[in-house]
């Protein structure tokens, strides 16, 4: 799209004028409000988490796998088609209300659950977690639900975003 557009009654409106009407000239006229600000990060996280979020939920933390999934006997005898299938399809979110964990290409398995209903994260990481920055984080709910996840990246960094919307 070129630096000018043509708006409905015909005269043309440079990106400045645009700009300070709100409207955004490649985003064919989208609000710059609904666009995230330098504070806000936009979000990577696949469709899943994105098309389920409630009213007044934004996303606070998002995690994935730690590389060295690619490092097993799975991955070598896939082709590392299996950690990348992985890597691509699985989210790990922390929002503002509840942690969001999907798994699952094909088949789904969803782990929802509010932040006011968790009791707390563990994180476990071996002596190769702690030097390469990866673990497994168990998710204990207030009713004695407890679910585990492997291989994630930054495990003490989701434990400590969770604590700190908690808080």
């Amino acid at each position: 799209m070129e630096f000018f557009e043509v708006f409905r009654v015909g005269h043309f409106l440079d990106n400045k004028t645009l700009k300070n009407a709100n409207l955004h000239p490649i985003l064919g006229g989208q609000n710059f409000s609904s666009l995230p600000s330098k504070k806000q990060k936009a979000t990577a996280m696949g469709n899943y988490v994105n098309n389920n979020l409630i009213r007044d939920e934004k996303v606070e933390y998002e995690t994935t796998y730690h590389w060295i999934i690619f490092f097993t006997l799975k991955a070598f005898l896939s082709l590392f088609i299996a950690p990348a299938l992985l890597r691509w399809s699985d989210e790990f979110v922390i929002t503002n209300k509840r942690v969001v964990i999907k798994t699952g290409l094909f088949s789904r398995k969803t782990f929802e659950m509010n932040l006011t209903k968790i009791e707390s994260v563990n994180v476990d990481q071996s002596v190769w977690g702690r030097l390469l920055g990866f673990g497994s984080i168990t998710i204990i709910g207030t009713g004695g639900t407890r679910e585990s996840f492997d291989t994630i990246q930054k495990p003490l960094e989701f434990r400590k975003r969770f604590q700190e919307l908690c808080a």
